[in-house]
């Protein structure tokens, strides 16, 4: 092997190592906490048959970290359905969750905050949405598709309460 040769392979490898070598990621996904809740399914059925459901959503996301570099990103998904405001349908809850890396010397620090809160809930959100599809059809209603949400309008609210308290 000429020199020229091992220059180019070295050259090639250290191009590698520099793409591997990112400043942030998700390591694992997974669901922390699952639950659906189906109080009374016959007269569910018998009020669907004449009245439509109002379905209530609530979504947060939460960042903890977990030891330097790792951080844990929650969603929390809440969607309730209801007829007339006082008789339940369904409650399906979950929590789905990532580890992320992220090399706090490669991110800026204002930085960090728009990616644990913004940039890995949105990618984890088509997941969480997904389970929950399935968790609503699997209970025996419609499937329930969430429509996608704003992160950084979230987080952007969020910083401007924390700025007013």
């Amino acid at each position: 092997m000429t020199e020229k040769e091992i220059q180019k392979k070295n050259t090639a490898a250290e191009q590698e190592n520099e793409q591997t070598n990112v400043a942030f990621g998700i390591v694992t996904q997974y669901i922390k906490d699952q639950s659906f809740e189906n109080p009374n399914p016959i007269e569910a059925f018998l009020e669907t048959q004449e009245t439509q459901p109002t379905i209530s959503i609530d979504i947060t996301a939460n960042a903890k970290k977990v030891r330097e570099g790792l951080f844990e990103i929650a969603l929390d998904l809440r969607a309730k359905g209801s007829v007339d405001e006082k008789k339940t349908l369904f409650i399906a809850e979950l929590t789905y969750g990532a580890i992320v890396a992220v090399d706090e010397t490669k991110v800026p620090a204002e930085s960090v905050g728009p990616l644990l809160m913004v940039h890995f809930p949105t990618l984890l959100f088509p997941f969480a949405r997904a389970i929950m599809a399935d968790m609503t059809r699997e209970g025996g209603f419609p499937a329930l598709m969430l429509n996608p949400i704003d992160f950084g309008a979230m987080y952007q609210a969020q910083q401007q309460n924390k700025t007013a308290a």
